[in-house]
């Protein structure tokens, strides 16, 4: 009450002191009109000055170690975190399977000597572990004067797990809680179009959690001695270090790394080799795929269209067509949002896959306008190669040539593109020249590589939130119809 009896004595003598006194604001007069010679200056946007092709400021060293494994050294002075990851090619798994629980498990510990177990810690951020069809990824990132302390227990993590059985059974409770996460994500739905590519099918979710339970600690260590393998393994490291510190403690920390079993020992037949995809050429489809998800009332709309192999000549062309297939102004997808009949078209590629890549358009539609929103996002892809023209492909490309540059203020970024550079078959010592090769893509180019790979592409489409949508579609489709409470 004192306080509030204290507020009002204040205001009253504020308010006497300002009583009778009145403030002048000056107002700014308008601006004068402008005339019709000086709108019309103004009608378009001025031209873009040139596009000058530069290459990257990057300067990149590579060496290969006695056990085969290789270390690639980005020194970029002055930046403030170090990027560090270790790329296994051997350890390779399609879903939550043996391969990719094994090296999630890897968190539980790490023994030190003989007896000493020491609980992985976080310098900064944590590890960050990746499995897919090509390997394993195990990355991190640091502050810079961490980078040598880094580079060696991500070593120990790697090469020296514990796997005792409490921890082992911690990480398959959350393993088994990861599952039923993705076993009803969206994600699933992208699992579910892209195994109608031959090769590319995925054990169930209900799969990888019956042979969750499977995994033991023995077990783990006997996946963990067959795939972690020296041979074709990438160590790339981004931020303020030479190439000679680097190279220094890579040796003092995987440099001893040998496999711990045989490559043809028959208790790791299961485990190095599971199944590849098939090559894009024989994965191709002849008939358009549809499968239409029950269950959800979320109205999605997903379709995949088979892209190269990323080690082809059309691979960089082709991710240049995907580009313009998202960011077209008069793309089906935009003019379709604009419209109210979507709620956002994306577009996503998928290099992680053995031989061949996929391309995904995918979004939420309005029920009423899905069976013209599709039909639309088909025509986008089929049309490409023919209404292509020369400014839209120059403003493409000079956005993705500033989105390179863009990225590359982040030295995790500058490893990614380094790992993007050797999945196309490049050393990553060429990342340098990405952008003067991205310019040359020409019309030419681009228009043939539409026709082979878009053009007349049968895509897998998925679909879910809809009721009968085949009907009156117009497609020549093989239909596959789940229930999401009974397919997941």
């Amino acid at each position: 009450m004192k306080a509030r009896s204290l507020l009002v004595a204040i205001s009253a003598v504020l308010g006497s002191a300002c009583a009778g006194r009145s403030v002048a604001v000056e107002v700014p007069s308008a601006a004068p009109a402008l005339g019709p010679g000086e709108l019309a200056a103004w009608a378009s946007p001025p031209a873009p000055a040139p596009d000058v092709v530069r290459r990257l400021p990057l300067t990149i060293r590579r060496a290969t170690l006695d056990n085969g494994m290789h270390v690639t050294v980005i020194a970029r002075p002055g930046t403030s975190t170090t990027a560090i990851a270790l790329r296994v090619p051997t350890m390779r798994d399609s879903s939550t399977g043996p391969i990719a629980v094994m090296a999630e498990a890897l968190r539980a510990g790490t023994r030190q000597g003989s007896d000493e177990m020491l609980i992985n810690p976080k310098l900064g951020r944590g590890i960050d572990i990746a499995t897919s069809n090509t390997g394993t990824t195990f990355s991190w990132e640091v502050l810079p004067q961490a980078s040598e302390t880094a580079v060696r227990l991500l070593g120990a993590f790697v090469l020296s797990p514990a796997f005792n059985p409490p921890d082992v059974a911690v990480w398959q409770h959350q393993e088994h809680a990861q599952i039923l996460r993705y076993s009803t994500s969206f994600a699933r739905l992208h699992d579910i179009v892209h195994s109608a590519f031959p090769g590319l099918e995925r054990p169930t979710p209900e799969e990888d959690r019956q042979g969750l339970v499977k995994l033991t600690p023995t077990v783990l260590r006997a996946v963990h001695a067959c795939t972690l393998r020296p041979e074709g393994v990438e160590l790339i490291v981004a931020g303020p270090v030479s190439f000679e510190e680097v190279q220094g403690w890579a040796k003092a920390a995987l440099g001893g790394w040998h496999a711990a079993r045989r490559s043809d020992d028959p208790q790791c037949a299961a485990w190095l080799l599971p199944p590849a995809p098939a090559h894009p050429e024989r994965a191709r489809l002849s008939r358009t795929e549809l499968q239409i998800v029950y269950g959800r009332s979320d109205p999605v709309v997903l379709v995949s269209v088979l892209g190269p192999d990323p080690t082809s000549e059309d691979y960089l062309t082709f991710s240049l067509l995907t580009e313009i297939l998202v960011d077209r102004g008069a793309s089906a997808s935009r003019a379709l949002r604009d419209l109210g009949a979507t709620y956002g078209i994306h577009g996503s590629s998928h290099d992680d896959y053995v031989h061949l890549s996929l391309f995904d358009l995918s979004g939420q539609v309005d029920p009423e306008a899905a069976q013209e929103s599709l039909r639309k996002l088909l025509a986008d892809i089929h049309s490409i190669a023919d209404n292509l023209e020369a400014a839209e492909l120059a403003r493409v490309v000079r956005r993705w040539r500033n989105e390179v540059v863009d990225s590359l203020g982040s030295n995790k970024a500058a490893v990614q593109w380094g790992f993007w550079q050797l999945r196309r078959g490049r050393e990553v010592s060429t990342l340098p020249d990405l952008l003067e090769e991205i310019a040359h893509l020409d019309l030419a180019r681009c228009r043939d590589v539409a026709r082979r790979w878009l053009s007349t592409a049968q895509p897998s489409i998925g679909l879910m939130g809809f009721g009968r949508f085949e009907r009156g579609l117009g497609l020549d489709a093989h239909v596959r119809k789940f229930y999401w409470d009974r397919a997941f």
